[in-house]
């Protein structure tokens, strides 16, 4: 799981515990293995998250998708569309998103199913529950 969809996964999942999230990137933590540190404070009167049900529904697509680059008009309306504070960064070769992603295969889901052990490695722990 991308690691901001953990984290807002975790703050979903908190709410229907009456608990606000908040999380800091530990200083000195490396770009390529970052660290967080997550606190969860109980919130009076804070109501479950509207997406909580489908938190269990989420799923993972992994197919392979187009490589169009993106127009001109469209990297500005991105580049508009993030917050200040924010920075967006493009990888606009290929060899610099191979280097983001950490060298990994294409289709990265196929090698686990072919290791001994790899149910294990893909189940999640015990289900949610409120």
């Amino acid at each position: 799981m991308a690691h901001g969809a953990l984290l807002e996964t975790l703050r979903i999942a908190a709410s229907s515990f009456g608990l606000s999230s908040e999380w800091t990137l530990r200083p000195g933590s490396p770009d390529n293995a970052p660290v967080y540190d997550v606190r969860l404070r109980p919130e009076p009167g804070l109501a479950p998250d509207p997406l909580l049900p489908f938190v269990e529904k989420r799923t993972v697509q992994r197919r392979p998708m187009r490589t169009t680059p993106l127009s001109e008009a469209q990297y500005r309306s991105l580049s508009s569309a993030v917050g200040s504070g924010f920075i967006l960064q493009y990888f606009k070769r290929l060899c610099e998103r191979l280097a983001i992603a950490g060298g990994q295969r294409p289709y990265p889901a196929r090698l686990p199913r072919s290791v001994r052990g790899a149910p294990q490695h893909h189940r999640m722990g015990r289900p949610f529950q409120r």
